[in-house]
């Protein structure tokens, strides 16, 4: 149900974003062809509202907007979460940040998706003439 919101709980939200997070993971580490260790915990924010997700390598964590999940659907949830993965793993593989690089746009290729840092999400708040981006990657 891409564009429109999908009527179901946080908890719901939490289940299924740690459940694509494990499957990212997993992706990412055959991909790269090692093992990385412990996934990344995941977490729903209501907070973030002009961002569709954050990597934050160093603490193996991810955060995700929940409000442009709750309007967006599943499957730019799912892509957004492998995006966000990928700067975890790959940051953690080559043990120093890549942002949007070579390497990253690489294991996202790997991965069968786009290797794209912007996004055109119509929840996210911004203020006309702006570009999105991933915040860590500016």
């Amino acid at each position: 149900m891409v564009g429109r919101a999908v009527p179901i709980l946080r908890a719901d939200w939490e289940r299924l974003a740690q459940d694509r997070v494990s499957h990212w993971w997993r992706a990412c580490e055959q991909a790269l062809g090692k093992p990385l260790g412990p996934e990344p915990s995941v977490e729903l924010s209501t907070r973030l509202r002009t961002t569709a997700g954050l990597a934050m390598p160093a603490r193996r964590h991810i955060k995700l907007s929940f409000h442009m999940f709750r309007h967006e659907g599943l499957e730019r949830f799912d892509s957004t979460i492998a995006h966000e993965v990928a700067h975890v793993a790959c940051d953690l593989h080559h043990r120093r940040p890549c942002h949007h690089d070579h390497r990253w746009q690489r294991l996202m290729r790997q991965l069968g998706l786009p290797a794209d840092r912007c996004h055109d999400y119509d929840s996210v708040q911004r203020k006309p003439g702006t570009e999105l981006v991933c915040p860590g990657c500016t």
